[in-house]
């Protein structure tokens, strides 16, 4: 018996059609089995994603309240208008945080290089007094103190506010 023949010859010979709906299966069912009160079951899934019902839904709320398809797109428009303004204020206070680091950064690197020559200058000044332990004193303060600046050695992460 051949796969085709077998499909013909079986009560379920509908299942093997490629193009078929619930209820053209039960309902062939039903009739083959010779059964008049057939029970015909039948699914209904919708699935819907977004901020508003779909349009039926609407339509339904439109019956049930006064205006009520008009209240909720009010909402939703209120609730966009409302994210929106929220948005715009982080990325304002966003901006304004990231200035005032920079800022901060600039003020550093100022006071870095005053300290910096400053050092210098007292390096050549000892220097040509005659004070060398108090040269290389600073030298060592002020190299450990670049150093240290410029690998981040000395200075605790925060991981909140980074």
């Amino acid at each position: 018996m051949t796969p085709s023949e077998k499909n013909k010859n079986s009560p379920n010979n509908t299942l093997s059609g490629e193009n078929l709906n619930l209820s053209d299966i039960t309902y062939s069912q039903a009739t083959q089995e010779g059964d008049a009160n057939a029970t015909i079951i039948a699914a209904h899934t919708e699935i819907h994603s977004g901020p508003l019902p779909p349009p039926m839904v609407l339509k339904e709320y439109d019956q049930i309240i006064h205006n009520g398809a008009e209240r909720i797109m009010a909402m939703a428009e209120k609730q966009q208008d409302s994210r929106i303004e929220g948005e715009k204020a982080t990325r304002e206070i966003n901006s304004r945080i990231a200035d005032q680091k920079l800022k901060l950064q600039r003020r550093g690197q100022t006071i870095a290089l005053i300290v910096v020559l400053l050092i210098l200058g007292l390096v050549v000044l000892f220097t040509f007094t005659g004070h060398e332990t108090v040269v290389y004193i600073l030298l060592g303060i002020g190299l450990a103190g670049v150093i240290s600046a410029f690998t981040g050695l000395g200075h605790k992460k925060n991981s909140d506010n980074d």
